[in-house]
């Protein structure tokens, strides 16, 4: 079932935090993958819709590996292939500390990588920690 466009902002990141809370990989691909799908093509101006990012380098097996398992998914355009080493990629990499590949990854519409929140739970016990999130399936 289709996923109802998000109306906010908000709307938007309550539903990206949703997926990435779900404990099965890749059940939650799949749910990212609705969540951006729900966006419209021009979305309003105020949202900044996510996108997956696949980071691959060439000469890189588990590259190849995943591209492959991910092949449908990058010949529709739900997840974006950019290689880690070409100047555009190295700079998003860089910014998001992003150190190898493949690194399958949710960036926002400024290529900032969208982590997972804590839940209020989470904020108040001293012994969570909330690592980077990528997501691996």
């Amino acid at each position: 079932m289709p996923m109802k466009p998000p109306l906010s902002q908000a709307e938007l990141d309550e539903e990206v935090q949703a997926c990435y809370r779900i404990d099965r990989a890749g059940e939650a691909v799949d749910c990212l993958k609705g969540v951006i799908e729900a966006v419209p093509e021009k979305p309003a101006s105020a949202l900044c819709p996510p996108r997956l990012v696949l980071f691959t380098k060439s000469g890189c097996p588990f590259c190849d590996e995943e591209k492959e398992h991910r092949h449908e998914d990058l010949l529709s355009g739900a997840i974006i292939e950019i290689d880690i080493e070409s100047p555009a990629g190295a700079a998003i990499a860089e910014k998001n500390e992003i150190n190898f590949a493949p690194a399958l990854v949710l960036l926002d519409c400024n290529d900032i990588l969208i982590e997972l929140e804590p839940t209020e739970e989470a904020k108040t016990s001293t012994e969570a920690e909330v690592p980077h999130h990528q997501v691996r399936a």
